[in-house]
């Protein structure tokens, strides 16, 4: 209900308006001590908050957008208003980001014919390879050749330059090779962006050998064009170790460059094999392979911001439309006086930035003549000033400029308009920079009503409203994190994190889905065999996040699912207990619904078992799921009932 006006004054047609009419003309003399603005009454003091927030200039929304993550500001500030899907799909936006995280052109004759797509791939660099590291096992690598005793991984032994690194591929008496094709364009690198730019492309690989056994390494890496014919390769010698070597980690690397038009894909193939033949793996071995595409220069290193006083050009004259903000300086102050002497301090979104203005701090935006008496106290100082133009000075008797004239100083912003901020970035940027620029900003963030507020709008209600979280902050985090306990649910990593408690038959076996499943996510199953076969995992409700207190005070839902499903041309069972357990691992409440029976020629269709525990009572730290079955048959293999998808969540807000 309010409209657009110059500063924060009413206009005298919108006075008229409002006393067009007789009830209104009454109810507003029946006010007497409200206070009325005329176009002459100079601003109200900025703490006195009337619910209006002043319209920004342009050069401090570009500056807000400039420290939000940029996925903020693409995905949610496009949809504001048309001024600010422009400012958001400018060039200057972008390159300006670019310049101040460090992001050059290696050429600079080459520039970008999209200024916030180089941004992006310049931000997402990372390695292409899938499993480099040997973590998945040979998990995203094509074997071409496996000889000897084949491929073999293991957890390393040799320190490696990368403590990261904890497995290796080894290779054995005969030569083993594995390659990963890289589909450039499926990784997010435009055609346009690859043969305009033509960005470095490095190549990294660690080798080493045994030392009590000779070896040999390989290494071929081609750019490929659409049609996967080699447009450039890069295939060293064979590097060959004698036995009783040094036994060292060696680096291969190479980068790409100005290597023509037309890449498509990156073919990297590497492998190896030991010297002299012996049975077992004592051949090369290899980890921690990279192919990155660069597409800024390398030569300037990324330069961190700080709290260190360094000069910064805010806005590139002309670039963004607007002059350019000079003397700018990191600091830990936010709209306040900077304790580094005669500037106001702002801090939006990731960085704090003092502007430098001869400004102290007023009611509202004025100078006083205390601050005037200490400016002028030196004759060279009253001759320099008197030299320059004294617009932009504030004086006691003077309305509020227009806003959009921005001069440089920064308002000192009303608590409820910080306090919208806070509501509108990420929580773990307000937790984890906000709390620390002042006094004041560590309360209202610490506030109780700044989280509920939070709460309130992104939907996180109270089952019972008659149970208040003790700390609304906690509240917020775990509903915002809630998230699947149980650990490799859909068989991606086998039977890993899962206890085998029974393993009947030719036991448990994870394969590939055949039968679509409702959610496309999955991808593989867990089989039982012709005895009972049965999986389980205790989790530590405490040591994923959830206090004592909440857990007794809140009892939060905890939601049970389970997919299972039979062979159509053969019987099975199902079964499935969940247990809560207390701090001694003793039951206070279970699920436990009977066996589920299939005969044989069935539908085989998918099923879901679901079930939520509710007012279980104090004392709950654990959650023991179990679930299982067999086929009723007996036939050898792999015919008994299949499980997916399993889920325990805890639920802090009601789901209604």
């Amino acid at each position: 209900m309010r409209k657009r006006t110059m500063g924060a004054r009413h206009s005298s047609a919108s006075d008229t308006s409002l006393s067009s009419s007789p009830e209104r003309e009454s109810t507003r003399d029946a006010e007497p001590g409200k206070k009325r603005w005329e176009a002459t009454t100079p601003c109200p003091p900025m703490q006195q908050f009337t619910g209006e927030i002043p319209l920004l200039p342009r050069e401090v929304v570009e500056e807000i957008f400039l420290n939000l993550s940029p996925e903020q500001v693409v995905n949610h500030g496009r949809l504001v208003c048309r001024e600010w899907k422009e400012m958001v799909d400018s060039e200057a936006l972008w390159r300006e980001r670019c310049r101040r995280e460090g992001y050059h052109l290696r050429d600079s004759s080459k520039t970008p014919e999209d200024w916030r797509l180089f941004y992006f791939l310049c931000k997402k660099r990372r390695n292409l390879l899938k499993n480099p590291r040997a973590e998945g096992g040979l998990r995203g690598w094509k074997i071409v050749e496996n000889g000897g005793d084949k491929w073999k991984v293991e957890d390393i032994k040799l320190p490696h330059p990368n403590e990261a690194v904890k497995n290796i591929f080894m290779t054995s008496y005969h030569m083993c090779t594995k390659s990963q094709l890289i589909d450039l364009v499926k990784e997010g690198y435009t055609r346009s962006f690859l043969d305009q730019f033509q960005p470095d492309i490095k190549i990294s690989d660690w080798y080493a050998p045994r030392r009590d056994c000779g070896s040999e390494y390989h290494i071929r890496v081609e750019l490929l064009d659409q049609r996967k014919k080699c447009i450039k390769a890069f295939a060293p010698e064979t590097v060959s170790f004698e036995q009783w070597n040094d036994q060292q980690w060696h680096q291969m690397t190479h980068v790409f460059r100005n290597y023509g038009r037309g890449v498509r894909y990156v073919h990297f193939v590497h492998g190896g094999k030991d010297t002299q033949f012996w049975a077992g793996w004592y051949g090369i071995r290899v980890t921690d392979s990279q192919v990155e595409i660069c597409p800024y220069g390398d030569t300037y290193r990324r330069m961190p911001l700080t709290r260190h006083t360094a000069r910064l050009s805010l806005f590139s004259q002309g670039a963004l439309g607007s002059p350019r903000l000079t003397d700018a300086r990191v600091c830990p102050m936010t709209f306040k006086p900077c304790l580094s002497g005669g500037v106001t301090a702002v801090n939006i979104g990731k960085v704090s930035v003092c502007v430098s203005a001869m400004r102290k701090r007023t009611m509202g935006a004025r100078h006083t003549s205390a601050s005037d008496t200490s400016l002028s106290s030196s004759p060279e100082r009253e001759s320099t000033r008197d030299a320059e133009s004294r617009k932009n000075r504030w004086e006691v008797t003077t309305p509020c400029p227009p806003m959009q004239q921005f001069t440089g100083e920064i308002p000192l912003l009303p608590p409820e308009v910080v306090e919208e901020i806070f509501l509108n970035l990420p929580p773990e940027q307000v937790v984890n920079r906000g709390r620390l620029v002042c006094r004041e900003w560590k309360e209202m963030v610490d506030s109780e009503a700044l989280w509920r507020e939070r709460c309130r709008r992104e939907g996180y209600h109270l089952r019972d409203s008659s149970k208040t979280p003790e700390d609304w902050r906690l509240f917020y985090f775990l509903c915002k994190k809630r998230r699947n306990l149980l650990k490799n649910p859909r068989a991606e990593g086998g039977l890993r994190e899962w206890k085998i408690v029974e393993n009947g038959g030719d036991k448990w076996k994870v394969e590939d889905i055949e039968l679509p499943h409702p959610n496309e996510a999955v991808k593989n199953i867990f089989i039982t065999s012709y005895h009972m076969c049965t999986k389980s995992q205790l989790i530590d409700l405490v040591k994923e996040g959830y206090t004592r207190s909440f857990l007794d005070q809140f009892q939060p839902d905890i939601q049970i699912s389970d997919w299972y499903a039979p062979r159509w041309d053969c019987g099975s069972e199902y079964h499935i207990r969940v247990e809560l357990l207390d701090q001694r691992k003793k039951c206070i409440k279970a699920f436990a619904p009977e066996t589920v029976s299939f005969e044989q020629w069935n539908d085989q269709q998918w099923h879901q078992m679901t079930h939520v525990f509710q007012n279980y009572g104090p004392g709950v730290r654990y959650v023991h799921f179990v679930h299982g079955g067999k086929d009723t048959l007996f036939w050898a293999g792999w015919y008994g009932i299949r499980v997916t998808d399993s889920q325990v969540e805890i639920c802090p807000y009601g789901d209604t």
